[in-house]
């Protein structure tokens, strides 16, 4: 099983590296969108929680929005969280060489990126009390943010693990990671 796990891993890179490469009008839509994944919503889960990346700063940002769906679907309301540099301008280049101080930084909507990948997943509402007592607990936490040791990515994988996803390593870039999940979790 962990050499499957491999090579899910290594599809993930090789298919962010190729889409990286296309054009800027095909990056303005989530490459969720740009392959045709949907997932249907499943009866008895009344909430989503979807990983996206979005190109910023040296490496790009992982982040997830949050919230409840009606039984059709249709998103009714949406918080985002993250973990970033508390001074995001010079943290994120200063990250890349010593760990620098970091914050849970939470809100509503659905944050100021456009994402270049996401991936959504409906859960019940007790895996939903999970995602945001994880969540809550980071807030609470101090965080050294570093792009090799403690970066978005890890705090993405926190969330999956709330929801028993399974999740490639850290040390990522945002767009291969959110797509490896996906590649890794299925629909």
């Amino acid at each position: 099983m962990r050499g499957i796990s491999k090579i899910v891993t290594l599809c993930g890179v090789l298919l962010a590296l190729t889409t990286s490469f296309a054009p800027a009008v095909a990056q303005q839509r989530p490459l969720s969108e740009r392959l045709g994944f949907t997932e249907p919503k499943p009866e008895g889960r009344p909430y989503f929680v979807e990983f996206r990346a979005a190109h910023a700063s040296i490496t790009g940002h992982t982040w997830i929005i949050h919230g409840r769906v009606d039984p059709s679907g249709r998103v009714l309301s949406t918080q985002y969280a993250d973990l970033y540099p508390v001074e995001p301008e010079l943290g994120s280049y200063v990250g890349a060489i010593a760990p620098v101080r970091g914050h849970v930084r939470t809100g509503a909507g659905e944050g100021q990126q456009r994402p270049v990948a996401t991936y959504r997943r409906y859960v019940t509402a007790a895996e939903y009390a999970r995602v945001q007592a994880v969540i809550a607990r980071e807030q609470r936490v101090q965080h050294l943010w570093s792009l090799w040791l403690l970066n978005c990515n890890d705090f993405a994988i926190k969330i999956a693990d709330a929801i028993g996803l399974r999740t490639p390593p850290g040390v990522m870039l945002p767009q291969t990671w959110v797509t490896t999940v996906r590649l890794l979790n299925g629909r």
